[in-house]
């Protein structure tokens, strides 16, 4: 198994958002998750590194896709955030995005939940959003 990209952020600022709300969607295409989006300053041009945290769930044999979205749908990268969570067995899940080769500049980050099939699934409170990057 061959690893990833491996590098440096040189990263000096946090920015967040918190939520304690639950959000839960059965559309296949990316959802904003409310009250899930950070604006920042880029200082120089460099990387920005994004954590999404909350408790998951889903339906039997499907699974949840988190997006992050970078500066409307200029930047995106989706991947798989819970697989056979049921409702009443919700866990608590991380995930992490490295968006490389950042402009200096305002930037906005937000995330998005979607079903890979069409069946219900969750991201509850309390959920944070971090931003970590250069100013």
């Amino acid at each position: 198994m061959s690893a990833g990209p491996v590098g440096t952020c040189d990263i000096n600022s946090v920015a967040f958002a918190e939520s304690n709300d639950t959000f839960n969607t059965l559309n296949t295409t990316p959802n904003t998750i409310p009250g899930m989006s950070v604006q920042f300053t880029q200082g120089i041009p460099g990387c920005a590194v994004v954590q999404y945290t909350s408790y998951a769930w889903t339906r039997a044999a499907n699974f949840s896709l988190i997006t992050f979205a970078l500066d409307g749908n200029s930047k995106q990268q989706t991947q798989q955030y819970a697989l056979n969570l049921p409702q009443d067995s919700r866990d608590l899940k991380t995930v992490t995005f490295v968006f490389r080769n950042l402009a200096a500049g305002a930037h906005t980050v937000t995330m998005k939940l979607h079903s890979s099939d069409g069946h219900r699934v969750g991201s509850d409170g309390p959920k944070t959003m971090t931003v970590y990057y250069r100013k």
